[in-house]
This record gives C-alpha cells, structure tokens and sequence, in this order.
C-alpha cells in the first residue's frame, strides 16, 4: 500500500513559506518566508542546520544567479541580490503593492523570467500562446498555490488550505493525491543527488482561524512513497535576461489574415515583444476568435490590440478599414504624437487547386483567376500602397508579405495559386526600392503548415506534396518530444498522420514560419530588403 501522508522533517519557523530552491553542491535547500521577510538557507543532510538572512521586503520568488547570489521577486520589483546581502532593484513592476503585486514566478531553459491556465511556449522567442483549461479544481478543498513538473510532463500543484499535494498527468488527468500534515501547502522543489525527493513548504494559518489538530503548519515537508523523476531549476543568464525584452514597444503593426493560422502565430510573437496590433479578418465566422486573441495578447501582452473585418475582395474598401481602425488605436496610446505605422504583415490569402482542363472540375474558370489574383496580389498592393505615406522615416518601417514555395517548386494544379504568389514576390522586389527610405520590405516563402487546413487537404494533397517534402532536410519526423510539443492539442493526431501517409516527413508550424518573419521585423534585419526569404524546411533553398 502507498504511503500517501507526508510528515515534517523539520519543525514549523516560517510565516509563510515559499519558492523552494535546491542547490545540489552542498545539498542546501533554499527557500524563503514571505512574511517574514528571510531566506533561509537549510543544510538537508546531517542535523538540518538553518541559516537566515534578513531582507528589507516580503519576497515571493527566490532563484540562483550565475553571477552569484539570488534573483529575487519582492512584492513590487526584481532584485538581485548578492551573497553579502546588498539589493540591488532591476525593475519595478509595481508601484501600489496593495493593489497588485508580484506572487509565484519561474525561469525558463533560456533564463528568462517570468513573472506573471496553461500556454503554449516558444523556447526560442519567449512567446505564449493557446490560453486554455488543463484541469480545474473541483474535487478537493482549497485552491491551487504553487506548481512543478517532472522530466515526464507530470503536474504537482500545492493546494492552499486544502492540506494536500496532487500529481496530474499533461492532460489533466487525475494520478495521485499526498496529505500534508498542515493546511497551507506552497510550493515544492526536487532535492537529492537524483532529484528524486519532493521538499514541500507550508505557510501558518493566521491567528484569527482556527488552525487543525496536530497541524505542523509552516514546517517543511518530505512527500512520501515515489521515487520521482525530477527537473533542475533554470537560473537567469545574467541580470540583463530577467530585463523585458522589449523591442517593439510602442510599435503599431498590421497583419491581414490575423485570426488564425500563420497570421495568428505572428500576433503573438510580436505582442510579447510589446507591437501594438491591429488583426485584419474577413469571415464573419473569424470574428469571435479573433477578438477573443486581441483580448489575450491586450492583457498577456499588455499592448493595444484592435480586430477590423476586412473583406480583401474589395482591396480599396479593406484597404481604408484597416487604415482608418490602425488610425483610431494609435490615438488610444498616442494620442500625442504623428499618426505612423512601423510593421505591415501582408499574410491574408486564398488557395486555389485546378488543373487546366480538370478532369472533375473542368476547363479553369477566369472568374477563379480573378478571384485569387485581387485578394492574393491586388488587395496587399492596395493596402501598401495605403499605409505607406505613414511609414518611419528612418528606415525603420518593416513590410513583410507571405508568398508560398508554391511559387517557385511547381505544384500540379496550381497555376493560379503559384501565379498570384510568383506576383508578390516581385512586388517586393520593387516596394524594396520604392519604399528605401523608409521602410525594408521582404517577403517569406513557407512550406504547407501543420493545422487545420492541412489536416483537411487530406490524403490527396499529401501524396502531391510527398516528393517535395522528401528532399527537405528539416522535414525529417521520427517522434521527437520537441518537435511534438509544438503540435499542441493536435499532437496525437499529428504524429498519426506523419509517421502514417506522410511517411515520417513532416510540415511546419506557424510559429516556426512565425519565427521568421518576426527576424524580418527586428532591427537586426534592417540590412535585408528585397529578398524572399525561404522557411520551408529546405523544400526550396534559394529564390534566385
């Protein structure tokens, strides 16, 4: 039978304990008492010595430095502080602690911190995305505090006055429940040389409740009965990774198809990198999802986001919507300065599959060509050319269009698509130099996308698709948790299909794609213009 109730090893002295911190050097756990304004530094091996050091403020978060020391979160800013004890603030997050101050925070594998639902993450950029529910907490008293995860994906999380530490698979199933010998359970941390123990702290009730028999509040905690599989803290690079990377503060960027998708997959990047926004659709169905996005990235990002529906067929009435609403947002945050527009992600496009004289279709219609050809390159001329009397006029001004490798590799059936694509490319080519004094202007060639459109192309367009992805490098799947993890939601049925029809050969994702057209709008581009860029996972390589 499994022991499922854990016993204090070392006796009740903290307030209210908090992010626990293992250093396996000198088996020292590290951990701090918010309310008590202490670090305590404990010895785990032998008789469990305790050393305190006194801070000036309540502290939530406690994490190692390379540069010695800790990185701290106090209840108002991030601190460094060093071994001797002097705090140094980095930034101040909050002015008004009694109104919102900073609580639980954590570092990821690029020693970036963060401190303020589940997300999906970008290792490379830092970018969330995909806000949603993993398990709601329904079953048992309290509320969830703290959470950690093991080398399995596995969640524990810490529940606040329920006295209890529950383990979740990644998709919020229910495996195991821990009693804890005191109400306020915190937050836990691996120890041991394995990192196979779990360490939890606790927190005293307050003096007004009335606390439970044989409570060992505020003591610290073994978690019984596993032998756990545990994962080694992240600490920040330096002082300058925990700084908000900002660059795009300030910024105003358009993206036309920006409800899902590539277009969606830009949004983010760019909102976590602090781009104001606006998101361009035209469906009516895309109306909800993308006003619920630019209500995420307004409160995850803390940018200024406005969706306008935009119907591409007619490219000048789309083209003056979206310029007025880009118009109307700039006011919302700079009411004070010169109307302008730094970033234009021309990514809005319809496909079109038809071989001449079909056999099932028929002869091409021209009314098809039309069709495709005012949404594909009329209506992102149009909207250029609008935007571009607002453009920096220190070359500054990023315009990025979405091409397709279709434009270059051959796809049957797509004379019109590849058509209308081969077009926007040499668009750019020629806005590079219309528009050098003011802005860069590029253009990105994906591959196909894993989503939803590619999931219903179905097994026709994957056996089209199969040569080309065959002699793609990158395209290469054999069930690496990296590159599932990007799937999301969809991994299982991701993996089916590539390792199924697709024969182990896989397609991109939007935030890869996503990845590259945020480097054409860094700074750092600003050197490259006229130029199509290829994000295929070398089903092309060069665009002469």
């Amino acid at each position: 039978m499994m022991e499922n109730r854990a016993k204090a090893f070392v006796a009740p002295h903290t307030d209210l304990g908090e992010s626990p911190l293992y250093r396996a050097e000198d088996d020292t756990l590290h951990y701090v008492d918010v309310l008590g304004q202490k670090i305590n530094i404990l010895q785990l091996s032998g008789n469990h010595e305790r050393r305190i050091i006194d801070c000036p403020e309540p502290i939530t978060f406690l994490a190692f430095h390379q540069d010695g020391g800790y990185l701290i979160c106090s209840f108002s800013s991030i601190v460094h502080m060093t071994d001797d004890g002097h705090w140094t603030v980095l930034k101040q997050v909050f002015s008004d602690v009694t109104k919102e101050r900073l609580n639980d925070a954590g570092i990821d594998a690029l020693g970036r911190l963060w401190y303020v639902s589940a997300y999906d993450f970008d290792l490379k950029s830092g970018t969330i995305s995909n806000r949603r529910l993993v398990v709601t907490h329904n079953k048992f008293d309290g509320e969830f505090d703290g959470l950690l995860t093991d080398a399995n994906g596995d969640l524990y999380t810490f529940i606040w006055d329920g006295g209890a530490v529950i383990k979740y698979s990644s998709s919020g199933e229910l495996i195991r429940t821990w009693d804890i010998n005191a109400a306020r359970v915190t937050h836990g941390a691996w120890v041991g040389s394995k990192l196979d123990k779990m360490i939890v702290t606790t927190a005293k009730r307050s003096e007004s409740e009335a606390g439970w028999e044989g409570e060992e509040a505020g003591a610290l905690f073994y978690v019984p009965g596993e032998t756990f599989i545990g994962l080694e803290k992240h600490s920040p690079d330096s002082v300058l990774e925990i700084m908000s990377q900002r660059p795009y503060d300030g910024k105003l960027g358009i993206i036309t198809g920006g409800s899902r998708g590539i277009g969606a997959a830009v949004a983010q990047r760019l909102a976590a990198k602090g781009c104001n926004l606006v998101l361009a659709y035209t469906s009516d169905s895309s109306t909800a999802p993308t006003e619920e996005l630019c209500k995420q990235l307004s409160e995850t990002c803390k940018i200024s986001c406005s969706a306008v529906q935009a119907d591409l067929a007619s490219p000048v009435e789309a083209s003056q919507a979206i310029l007025l609403a880009a118009q109307r947002l700039f006011r919302t945050y700079a009411s004070d300065k010169p109307f302008h527009v730094d970033i234009l992600i021309n990514n809005a496009g319809v496909s079109s599959n038809q071989y001449m004289n079909d056999v099932k279709l028929g002869p091409i219609d021209p009314r098809e060509f039309e069709r495709v050809y005012t949404i594909n390159v009329l209506a992102p001329l149009m909207l250029t050319q609008a935007i571009a009397p607002y453009l920096p006029y220190d070359r500054s001004g990023r315009i990025v269009t979405v091409s397709s490798v279709s434009s270059s590799i051959g796809y049957q059936g797509q004379s019109i698509y590849a058509g209308s694509k081969s077009a926007v490319e040499s668009m750019t080519r020629v806005w590079s130099r219309e528009l050098y004094d003011r802005a860069t202007v590029n253009c990105i060639n994906p591959g196909p996308a894993w989503g939803d459109m590619y999931e219903k192309a179905g097994p026709a367009f994957w056996t089209i698709n199969q040569p080309y992805v065959d002699v793609a490098p990158l395209a290469s799947y054999n069930g690496e948790k990296d590159v599932l993890a990007m799937a999301g939601g969809d991994a299982q049925r991701f993996d089916e299909i590539v390792r199924g029809p697709m024969k182990g050969r896989r397609p991109g994702f939007t935030t890869e794609i996503a990845g590259t057209i945020d480097m054409l709008c860094s700074a750092e581009s600003g050197w490259t213009t006229g130029s199509v860029i290829c994000a295929n996972g070398g089903m092309r390589m060069s665009i002469a």
